[in-house]
């Protein structure tokens, strides 16, 4: 017998979604193996040499810990914002993409969404292939971002 569990984000109008438990454990089943890992703050851990030229990055063990299935790190932008390297169109070749803003804030241009401005405690969902700039960012701004494949293409529009 196969057992459904109904889910709804009670803060948005939308449809109820059915999700077969069976089929959760059977992909479950498929995804590598992980292993527990814990990452603390230091300042000495933020590098450069990541995705974006203009920020640093601190890796907080997940590629490794889920075998390359997740990527997970604190981004801290570098100062000052220079539209001429940060602002180009692009989008993320990705299955999953959220980022939460934990210091500062950082202004975006999204696809069909228009300019938003994200400050501490927003946090936000980029579909796969969405359209983006970023605008602006304040001197101190940091961003968790978790995404899904750990390597993924960014392709730059402009």
């Amino acid at each position: 017998m196969t057992q459904m569990t109904e889910v709804r984000d009670k803060s948005s109008p939308g449809p109820n979604i059915s999700i077969n438990k069976n089929n959760i454990v059977e992909m479950m089943s498929a995804w590598p193996p992980q292993s527990f890992t814990v990452s603390h703050h230091s300042d000495q851990a933020f590098t450069g040499g990541g995705l974006r030229k203009f920020a640093t990055y601190r890796d907080l063990g997940i590629i490794s810990a889920t075998n390359g299935m997740v990527r997970a790190h604190v981004m801290r932008f570098i100062p000052p914002f220079r539209a001429e390297e940060v602002s180009r169109r692009h989008y993320h070749e990705v299955a999953f993409q959220l980022l939460y803003c934990l210091k500062g804030w950082i202004k975006y241009e999204f696809e069909g969404q228009g300019e938003i401005v994200m400050h501490v405690g927003s946090c936000w969902l980029e579909p796969p292939k969405i359209k983006h700039t970023v605008l602006d960012y304040s001197d101190d701004c940091e961003l968790l971002e978790v995404v899904l494949p750990a390597d993924f293409k960014t392709i730059t529009l402009e």
